[in-house]
C-alpha cells in the first residue's frame, strides 16, 4: 500500500510512504506519518509526475487534483517578460554587429563606421531605430497592463511582427 503524507492545514503533499519500505500504516514501528492518506498505485503515480496539481482534500482526506491556476498578475508578468526577449532579439539582430550598450562610445570605432558607410546609417538613425524599438515595446507594456481580465490579455498580439510594425522598421 502506499500512502501521501499532507500538511493537515494546507493540504499540500509532503512526501510519499509505502507499507513495504516504511511498515504497516498506524503499527508500531511504521515511520509513515499519521497525517497520510492511503493512495491507489495509479494516484500515486499521478501526485508523483504532477507533483504541485494534487492536494489533499482536509473536508474528506481524499486526494484531488488542484492544478495551480495563475493569477492575472502572473499572466501579466509572463507576458511581459515575453515582450522584453523579442523586442531584446530584434535589437540584437539588426544591431549584432557591435555592443549596443556602447553604441556612442563605439562610434569612432573602423566596425562602426563601415555600418554606417555600408548601410547609409547614421549615429543618429541608429539610435532612432533602437528608441522606437523601446517605444513599441513600452506600447505593448501599456497594454499589458492596462488589461483587466485572462481573455483580454490572452488575445493581446505580443508577436515579432506586431513590434515590427509599431517601431516602423
Amino acid at each position: 500500500m502506499r500512502y501521501a503524507h499532507y500538511d493537515n492545514s494546507t493540504g499540500e503533499i509532503l512526501g510519499f510512504y509505502s507499507e513495504e519500505t516504511h511498515g504497516t500504516f498506524r503499527e508500531e514501528g511504521c515511520s509513515i506519518p499519521s497525517t497520510s492518506i492511503q493512495t491507489t498505485k495509479e494516484e500515486w503515480e499521478n501526485c508523483l509526475n504532477n507533483q504541485s496539481e494534487y492536494k489533499v482534500d482536509l473536508d474528506t482526506l481524499e486526494l484531488i487534483h488542484d492544478p495551480h491556476i495563475s493569477t492575472l498578475e502572473e499572466e501579466k508578468n509572463k507576458k511581459l517578460s515575453l515582450v522584453r526577449r523579442i523586442a531584446g532579439q530584434l535589437i540584437n539582430d539588426r544591431f549584432k554587429d557591435y555592443d549596443i550598450q556602447n553604441l556612442f562610445v563605439l562610434e569612432n570605432k573602423t566596425d562602426i563606421q563601415d555600418y554606417y558607410l555600408d548601410t547609409r546609417a547614421t549615429k543618429q538613425g541608429v539610435s532612432d531605430a533602437i528608441n522606437a524599438m523601446r517605444d513599441a515595446c513600452n506600447s505593448l507594456e501599456d497594454d499589458i497592463n492596462n488589461a483587466t481580465d485572462k481573455t483580454t490579455l490572452e488575445n493581446l498580439d505580443l508577436s515579432k511582427d506586431i513590434l515590427i510594425n509599431i517601431a516602423g522598421w
